[in-house]
């Protein structure tokens, strides 16, 4: 997984805590066991997107990169398909700049000016 940005220094900081995803993989497993999958690759996609929002360059040398980008901007897409299957309300629950990511998540869910 990426480490910190080239050349980030927290020394300023009393306290500068780091979260990192990951699992303790056995001889016998890789990174395509399904054990090591179902464990770490949930992190692994925020991973991703943490990348891919910052616009961060690092992004292109992860595996799958491309296909990660694709299913990420097909959220009107995907709210149909949920809509047929028969799901009603999505709970999304924004961080940071509330305004900005419920701003952001109904122009990309195709909710804006309704």
């Amino acid at each position: 997984m990426p480490g910190l940005s080239a050349g980030a220094d927290y020394r300023q900081f009393d306290d500068a805590v780091l979260l990192g995803f990951g699992t303790i993989m056995t001889d016998d497993e890789t990174v395509s066991s399904s054990r090591v999958i179902a464990t770490a690759g949930p992190g692994v996609a925020v991973v991703y997107h943490g990348l891919l929002e910052q616009g961060d360059q690092r992004l292109e040398g992860l595996p799958n990169a491309d296909r990660f980008r694709e299913l990420a901007n097909e959220l009107p897409g995907r709210l149909e398909r949920l809509a047929e299957q028969g799901i009603t309300e999505v709970a999304f629950q924004p961080m940071g700049d509330i305004d900005r990511e419920l701003t952001a998540f109904a122009a990309a869910a195709g909710l804006a000016g309704r």
